[in-house]
């Protein structure tokens, strides 16, 4: 971080009452996004938890994003609204560490969960010219076996994970800053941290290389390698997908489970790259605004770093809100199985309460 300097038109205006209400804006559109996020996340893990036929691996990886999104929303967005509305933070030592980590874990389960969903995608086009009887590829497509989907959802949460474990050993609470006029919690990166003296002299070593090129390869891992593959598998699925229509003719009955699959897949395929187009919408700003100041060398004061951390906040966690939205939407088969859950959950609490009236009445 850069020397402090403090604002010399903050004597002149009353700049407190702007960031008060700057803040208060915030803060209720960062409200109104948890609380989106949170419904539209738990409804994703409800739809795939309570249809038997939805648990293949691309619903439980979807799922398993969903479900750390969630935990985003709900255990990161209210230490950012208070940092933000109250210049403090909750248990600093702990949120300075928690928060970044559980944020780049979202970043690569998002990202490595693209990358296997657009393998699966292809695969599925491949898969479709070889296969002889329609409806039993479709129903193999709708339930795996529980070690495929097992595995694929171990490689890509251990995967992020672990390449975001050191963001737990470089971030640490600093002292009270002075920016503004006002003394404010902030966290910042550094190599001394204490959690640094417990790694051994190898890890340490490790630890030195990703902090010298952080930067760059958060932009690899995480922005290109998802965007990118993601678009290399959709032109590979549609280069394949039009000459397996046109090998042998099929019975009626083939054709019309053919056609649904199709239709299956072009839903697949249309909501894996909307998200794919949220996905990078919301974290290349971020990223595109580090490499400018970086390789300008650009010095920021405090105000700005602090609106531009405040704004890649803002961006994941509208990310974490429009992903799951976008899946019930697009998804015809997910958004009749959310209907059909909620009509069955309310009807199960209806009978429910029903039966507490009769019985208090007895």
């Amino acid at each position: 971080m850069g020397q402090i300097l403090e604002n010399p038109l903050s004597e002149m205006f009353d700049l407190d009452v702007v960031k008060s209400r700057r803040q208060v804006r915030g803060a209720e559109e960062e409200d109104q996004q948890s609380a989106f996020g949170v419904g539209g996340n738990m409804a994703v893990m409800c739809v795939v938890w309570n249809n038997y036929y939805m648990r293949s691996g691309w619903n439980c990886l979807l799922a398993s994003v969903c479900l750390w999104d969630f935990l985003v929303l709900v255990l990161c967005l209210p230490v950012i609204l208070l940092n933000q509305l109250s210049d403090r933070r909750i248990l600093p030592d702990i949120t300075c560490r928690m928060v970044p980590y559980m944020e780049v874990v979202s970043l690569g389960l998002s990202s490595f969960t693209l990358c296997v969903l657009g393998i699966d995608r292809f695969h599925a086009a491949t898969s479709s010219a070889a296969s002889d009887s329609s409806d039993r590829s479709c129903d193999a497509g709708r339930v795996e076996r529980c070690k495929s989907v097992l595995l694929k959802l171990l490689f890509v949460w251990l995967t992020a994970l672990l390449l975001a474990s050191p963001e737990l050993f470089l971030w640490e609470s600093s002292p009270l800053t002075l920016i503004g006029g006002r003394l404010v919690d902030t966290c910042i990166i550094t190599t001394s941290s204490p959690l640094t003296l417990l790694l051994p002299d190898s890890l340490h070593s490790l630890l030195l290389r990703y902090h010298q090129a952080r930067l760059w390869w958060c932009f690899g891992c995480y922005f290109l390698l998802p965007v990118l593959f993601t678009i290399l598998c959709q032109m590979a699925s549609r280069n394949v997908s039009p000459s397996s229509t046109q090998k042998s003719p099929l019975r009626h009955h083939d054709d019309t489970g053919s056609n649904q699959r199709r239709a299956l897949e072009r839903q697949r395929n249309g909501a894996l790259l909307c998200v794919c187009v949220v996905y990078a919408l919301c974290t290349g700003p971020e990223y595109v605004t580090n490499i400018a100041l970086t390789t300008a060398h650009i010095i920021v004061t405090p105000e700005m770093a602090s609106m531009l951390t405040l704004l890649h906040h803002f961006l994941l966690f509208l990310k974490a809100a429009l992903s799951p939205l976008l899946l019930l939407c697009l998804c015809k088969v997910s958004n009749t199985a959310f209907f059909v859950s909620a009509v069955l959950s309310a009807t199960v609490s209806l009978g429910e309460s029903r039966n507490c009236d009769v019985f208090l009445e007895d």
